[in-house]
């Protein structure tokens, strides 16, 4: 089964890394009822890594200015 969110974004990241494309689908993962929270964090997770931006380090510490 394929699933349009990961359809979407793998499409993203084959046009040039299409971090463009791919910020509006990350800010609407949260809001889609059809997809379970610990889907959406594995989903932010894992194009993280493709993105590079290493993200999760954050997780847990104190907010940054």
């Amino acid at each position: 089964m394929r699933w349009p969110v990961a359809d979407r974004a793998h499409t993203a990241l084959d046009d040039n890394l299409g971090t463009a494309a791919l910020i509006p689908l990350l800010d609407q993962l949260p809001d889609n009822p059809r997809i379970l929270p610990g889907a959406v964090f594995g989903t932010f997770v894992s194009l993280d890594r493709s993105l590079g931006l290493d993200l999760p380090r954050y997780l847990g510490s104190a907010a940054h200015p």
